[in-house]
């Protein structure tokens, strides 16, 4: 597997690792600044709870940290906030999270630390950290794109019901993935995947695929008024998608059944 990310620059060193093909991959920028050459903060990205490459909210991701040659044993490390397109507000774009607690710094002592980074919003982002006091300062990037995804069903009278039978429902089962709302969240185009292939209680249906619009999962199923449901409200969907080169896959999506 092969590292995402090689970052080195002037004074703060972060170093993103993880294991994705390189397509999949961003490049980085190397710009920084620093007043103490000698030191030197390192970071990772050490888990993903999948590949890199289907991230999508509420997953979240495992950051460490290291700082060599800092004149303390203790400092805060914060997110260097450049523009608001880029998805870089902690507490809005994504949520640090350090012993169960939700916070806006990550507290480093002697030299180490870790902490979680929760997604809340779709989009492609672009972060980077620096030390709280700005004696050190980076302007090298993390960078990765996530989704959001929703599936529902609902269901459509196609028949009322009197003495003589009973009423009909047509039920329809959609999904949606949808890139974000800023102008450079366009990850699911730029990798031109238009083609889609969702996996339903043991069926498949393969369809064009359209981010941000709203699209049937599997056939249109038929409920007569009295019946149960035509599907198990414990099943999930599975989607991949494909550019005919390369796919990604989201698993266990759960469905909202309206």
């Amino acid at each position: 597997m092969k590292n995402l990310f090689t970052l080195s620059f002037l004074g703060i060193v972060f170093f993103l690792s993880c294991n994705e093909n390189e397509e999949h991959q961003s490049s980085t920028n190397y710009n920084s600044t620093t007043i103490d050459k000698q030191i030197k903060l390192s970071g990772k990205i050490s888990k993903y709870p999948s590949k890199p490459t289907n991230l999508k909210v509420g997953d979240s991701l495992t950051l460490e940290f290291k700082l060599k040659n800092f004149p303390k044993d203790s400092i805060y490390i914060v997110p260097f906030i450049e523009n608001e397109i880029h998805h870089q507000y902690n507490g809005i774009d994504y949520q640090l999270v350090q012993n169960n607690i939700n916070i806006d710094k990550i507290f480093i002592k002697d030299s180490i630390a870790s902490c979680k980074m929760k997604i809340l919003v779709p989009g492609t982002f672009q972060l980077s950290f620096k030390t709280e006091n700005d004696q050190s300062i980076t302007s090298d990037y993390i960078r990765f794109s996530a989704v959001k995804i929703n599936a529902w069903t609902y269901q459509v009278k196609t028949r009322d019901s009197n003495m003589f039978q009973h009423s009909k429902y047509n039920v329809y089962f959609m999904y949606s993935i949808e890139n974000g709302i800023n102008g450079n969240d366009n990850y699911l185009e730029q990798e031109q995947f238009n083609n889609s292939i969702t996996s339903y209680e043991g069926k498949t249906n393969k369809h064009v695929f359209i981010p941000n619009s709203e699209l049937e999962f599997t056939s249109i199923r038929e409920r007569t008024g009295g019946d149960s449901n035509p599907f198990n409200t414990n099943s999930t969907l599975s989607i991949t998608l494909t550019n005919g080169i390369s796919s990604i896959e989201y698993k266990d999506i759960k469905i909202n059944h309206k």
